[in-house]
């Protein structure tokens, strides 16, 4: 995005607006380098992580790409509070894990859309990226199923790929006047929203929408009043007069239908640009079948004596306090082992990823007799089972699940 000096500190035209108020584009502006405050911060992460989690490591192995730049946005996204921030690297770590999302390849997704409609600026302004998208795709609809969701979140960890020592940020804008109803927002679009919230902070500046019909205003008011944490955190409405646009956007990285110059998109190089950058990668598998059934979990979950990939379920009981236990039912699968609170339930209380777990057979805990420890990143979990057969079973099924990584030492 840019923003002109002497325009910035004009009012601004009363048509664009963010939640329905006047708002100030200069406050969007941000500093492009590492300062002598991230820096701080980043060794007092550094010291944070060694005393509290010592098993976990901030590298790309476990981050992705970018190093002291990545940890710069992300301790930029919670005003640098470390606490906070490790905390979300962690759940970072545990999203990429479960996800896959090294694995991502060029050729696994489908960005035919993308190649179509996205409509990308040749160069970076002030820091900002800008991709403009048509009126002839809607992008709730785009976003909806696991296929448009994993396009949208390689073109995200793309980015980052290619990008990796910089606080380049992208500006969408995006034209809607196809929009003839409210816009269905699927389980797919908040998925992404989120997505993009917590795993890529720093990255998405801003969406201007052009081009509003009334019941889109309407829609959009609405989704605001009740998703505010879930959807991207910055969001401009420019009414008809698309000419306002130039006062945001210089002319040459917008295209010609909402008022600019540029008659060519940028994006198919873009996109030459990530299969060039993944020519230096080891090779991926050719499916995403797990993160696609994790998708479909999420979307509409299967009751607990229903789930395809079950390698185990059964009843157990998990401690909730310093004596009391709670009954339950597991769910082992391939990646995870699901909690839920009855067999009938569709709803899990949680699920555990098993790529890297502790696994503790106690053989005993205060009352409980059989008693298997899982521990993770964050806690551990205590299961009890009625039968020394039923600890038996369990554990070497978890056991066989979680396989050797239960003896290493770091995350």
């Amino acid at each position: 995005m840019y923003v002109d000096q002497d325009v910035a500190s004009e009012a601004l035209p009363r048509n664009i607006i963010l939640d329905g108020e006047a708002c100030d584009l200069s406050t969007v502006s941000f500093d492009q380098s590492i300062n002598d405050t991230d820096r701080a911060a980043i060794e007092a992460l550094g010291e944070y992580m060694t005393a509290n989690h010592p098993k976990v490591t901030l590298t790309d192995a476990t981050i992705g790409p970018g190093g002291d730049y990545k940890l710069t946005r992300f301790l930029r996204s919670t005003n640098h509070k470390i606490p906070e921030t490790a905390a979300r690297l962690i759940d970072l770590i545990e999203w990429r894990r479960t996800w896959r999302i090294d694995e991502l390849r060029f050729a696994q997704v489908d960005l035919s859309l993308a190649n179509e409609h996205f409509h990308y600026g040749n160069r970076p302004i002030h820091g900002y990226w800008t991709m403009t998208v048509d009126s002839e795709i809607k992008m709730p609809v785009y976003e909806t199923g696991f296929d448009g969701v994993m396009a949208s979140v390689y073109q995200w960890e793309a980015f980052d790929r290619l990008h990796p020592a910089d606080l380049d940020r992208v500006a969408l804008v995006v034209d809607t006047s196809w929009a003839t109803a409210i816009p269905h927002i699927s389980h797919g679009t908040l998925m992404m929203g989120d997505v993009i919230n917590r795993h890529f902070p720093g990255r998405y500046s801003m969406c201007v929408v052009v081009n509003p019909t009334p019941l889109l205003t309407l829609g959009y008011n609405l989704i605001r009043s009740f998703e505010r944490s879930r959807g991207p955190k910055r969001m401009f409405v420019v009414e008809k007069d698309v000419s306002a646009l130039q006062r945001i956007f210089p002319a040459d990285v917008l295209p010609t239908f909402v008022g600019g110059t540029m008659t060519e998109s940028y994006l198919p190089t873009i996109h030459r640009k990530f299969k060039e950058c993944e020519e230096s990668m080891p090779p991926a598998p050719d499916t995403l079948t797990g993160p696609r059934q994790l998708f479909a979990r999420m979307q509409a979950p299967a009751s607990a004596t229903n789930i395809l990939d079950t390698v185990k379920a059964g009843p157990a009981h998990n401690r909730v306090g310093r004596d009391r236990w709670m009954k339950l039912f597991l769910v082992l699968t391939p990646q995870e082992l699901i909690i839920f609170d009855k067999s009938e339930s569709i709803v899990p209380m949680r699920a555990i990823n098993l790529t890297w777990v502790e696994i503790y057979p106690n053989g005993g805990r205060e009352a409980r007799k059989w008693t298997i420890t899982v521990a993770t990143i964050e806690r551990d979990f205590f299961f009890a089972f009625d039968s020394a057969e039923e600890h038996a079973a369990w554990l070497a099924a978890i056991m066989e699940v979680v396989g050797t990584h239960e003896q290493q030492d770091t995350f």
